[in-house]
């Protein structure tokens, strides 16, 4: 299992961001991507160093508006297709308790949301979810599986 790192995003940059965490040119995407409208085929378009395995959405329905996304990447070039799982054993104290939403990228078919620190606590599964329910700003550990 591969341990990831998350890079910040907010709605105004999301598009900037997205290029840095795959590596790729500016103007690869579309500049005014907006978070919710982002899809698998954008990502494989872009190509790039890095795969984006999910994002995680500090508001409901994908919406990183006022407040922040933190996009999970890859350097695995299987991805998840390989059979490959990756993980977040603690967000940070920055982030965490802060998701609200979660959508999955890069043939990850489930992203679990841990409540705890080392994928202890109540656990939900995500493929994808606009609202963590009882996990909504309550997670702080992840794991993608295919």
């Amino acid at each position: 299992m591969t341990v990831l790192a998350g890079a910040t995003t907010s709605s105004r940059n999301f598009s900037a961001a997205l290029h840095a965490a795959l590596g790729v040119p500016t103007r690869t995407l579309p500049p005014d991507l907006r978070p919710d409208a982002l899809t698998q085929d954008l990502l494989d378009s872009a190509g790039g160093s890095s795969t984006v395995v999910g994002i995680e959405y500090w508001n409901k329905n994908y919406n990183a508006n006022p407040n922040r996304a933190v996009v999970y990447t890859t350097t695995d070039e299987n991805r998840c297709n390989g059979g490959d799982s990756f993980q977040v054993s603690n967000v940070g104290a920055y982030d965490n308790d802060k998701y609200s939403s979660a959508r999955n990228y890069g043939g990850c078919d489930i992203v679990r949301h841990f409540e705890h620190a080392g994928f202890d606590g109540a656990m939900l599964d995500c493929s994808p979810c606009g609202d963590l329910g009882a996990l909504n700003n309550r997670t702080t550990s992840l794991k993608w599986k295919p």
